[in-house]
């Protein structure tokens, strides 16, 4: 849903559209800052019946067009409340615009067999992120007349925020001490049904060894432990409580700021798409899965933005032997060429595209369901 925000703000300011917004637990807090009516999406009554409730708030809206972002399902498609709206919105001959978040995962959007494309899943107008994940769907098999190129609204603001130039290298390493933020994600709950062989709490523990090695090469260093909004946080607080770390400082946190993710030496995950928001600001990224077995590489691995470890001597023997600020001056260099490319980074201008698809797509009707 805070893809979409921006797009439902932007469509209430120019009174394009009569907006009617509903909203999970996770994406409460963003659409009630964009949206001026949104209602708490029953979440009970969707689990226990997802196609007869979102049928019951089609019935109760009568909508014109079915505006969702594109939140991958965690078990066997459909699932998400995206999904079923975009089914719903099939049945009933009612345009959809879907919009994307990031790169991969699209069995997990768009296939129900975990292979082959499910043309109900599909919304009529796809607003991708870029040229390569255009090429990438257009292989999975979605048609090219069905995909625009946006980039992701959300990531507008930092896009405004932060400068795609490289500064110039800095004369000396810094000498204080390290901050890692560690995006968690509720990797555990769905452990079995994704096949992981690691789970956020085995990622923490990784880390956490890896930064313990350090000690005695620089002061008291920081990882800051940012919960999953569906995290219940109260598991992270028994697990951290009776920890001992040595050298190392332990913070939990909740909620994340542009200026926490620009001022962490770097941001540990892995596959949370805060990634995509650190790498705005040059923040260096580790895609930590630690496991013996091969994992899947991601393309902002396959790319450089991101380096992936696996174990927690590697990650040690990275940290002891990279200063920060540097690998922070090459991810900016390199952002500054993927976005001359017009990949990954976005121009800013993604919310104004969205919006010229839906109004596109409303044609001279009034009414709206997101």
């Amino acid at each position: 849903m805070q893809t979409i925000a921006p797009v439902v703000a932007d469509l209430i300011s120019s009174g394009l559209a009569e907006i009617v917004a509903y909203a999970t637990r996770d994406s409460w807090s963003v659409i009630c800052e964009s949206a001026a009516l949104v209602t708490r999406l029953d979440e009970l009554a969707f689990s226990t019946d997802p196609r007869g409730y979102i049928g019951s708030l089609f019935d109760r809206h009568q909508p014109d067009l079915i505006l969702s972002g594109s939140s991958p399902a965690r078990n066997r498609p459909p699932e998400t409340p995206e999904q079923y709206a975009i089914i719903e919105a099939r049945c009933r001959h009612l345009p959809s615009v879907g919009v994307l978040d990031y790169w991969g995962m699209y069995t997990e959007r768009f296939s129900r067999d975990g292979h082959n494309l499910a043309e109900d899943l599909l919304p009529d107008c796809l607003c991708v992120l870029d040229s390569r994940s255009w090429d990438d769907l257009k292989r999975f098999g979605v048609p090219a007349e069905r995909m625009t190129i946006t980039h992701n609204p959300w990531l507008d603001t930092l896009a405004s925020q932060s400068s795609a130039a490289a500064p110039a290298m800095p004369t000396e390493p810094r000498k204080q001490s390290m901050t890692v933020l560690l995006a968690s994600q509720p990797l555990a709950e769905m452990q079995r049904v994704r096949n992981l062989y690691y789970n956020q709490y085995t990622i923490f523990e990784c880390l956490l060894a890896a930064m313990q090695k350090l000690k005695g090469l620089q002061p008291e260093s920081v990882i800051q432990v940012l919960a999953h909004p569906s995290e219940e946080i109260s598991r992270w607080e028994n697990r951290l409580a009776s920890k001992p770390y040595g050298n190392v400082k332990v913070q939990l946190l909740s909620h994340h700021t542009p200026s926490l993710l620009r001022e962490a030496d770097y941001l540990v995950t892995s596959h949370s798409t805060l990634a995509y928001e650190a790498l705005y600001f040059g923040t260096p990224c580790i895609s930590l899965r630690p496991s013996v077995k091969p994992t899947t590489r991601l393309w902002i691995d396959e790319s450089g933005l991101s380096r992936v470890f696996q174990d927690v001597d590697s990650l040690a023997h990275y940290f002891r032997t990279n200063e920060p600020t540097v690998e922070r001056q090459r991810v900016l260099r390199l952002k500054h060429e993927l976005t001359q490319s017009g990949l990954f980074f976005s121009d800013g201008q993604a919310t104004r595209r969205v919006a010229g698809e839906v109004v596109r797509m409303l044609s001279a009707a009034t009414r709206m369901f997101a």
